[in-house]
């Protein structure tokens, strides 16, 4: 029980610090992505950031699930912002259910392909699942 008293005012303590996870990012770029699989031509590919920029547009239309599909279609290519703006859909509930455990996976990952950005998402995922 002891435990679980210093562990909140922690996490608190650390979200005040952190900031709190907004609304997809629209300028976030990602170091080191993979290029475009074999079956896209260079001239008919979308790039990243432009299926991205599409899926921040359907958030913006709270076309949640359309924001999903694009946000995958982007994360299956490698796109660290695109996997934070998942967990950012999951951890707010918008076109699925309220899953912290499956926010924190996808912010996981964007961290793992150094999304700085995660951090804040990851520490107000927390603030949340234990407040």
């Amino acid at each position: 029980m002891s435990l679980r008293r210093s562990f909140i005012p922690l996490m608190l303590g650390i979200s005040l610090l952190a900031c709190q996870a907004g609304p997809p990012s629209e300028n976030y770029s990602p170091a080191g992505a993979p290029a475009p699989s074999a079956n896209y031509s260079a001239k008919s590919a979308p790039t990243l950031e432009a299926i991205r920029l599409q899926g921040n547009t359907s958030v913006r239309n709270k076309d949640y699930p359309e924001a999903m599909r694009r946000y995958r279609q982007a994360a299956d290519m490698g796109d660290a912002g695109a996997m934070n703006n998942i967990g950012w859909l999951y951890q707010n509930g918008r076109g699925v259910p309220v899953d912290y455990a499956e926010a924190l996976r996808w912010y996981r990952q964007a961290a793992d392909l150094g999304a700085a950005s995660t951090r804040c998402s990851t520490s107000a995922c927390i603030t949340r699942m234990v407040g």
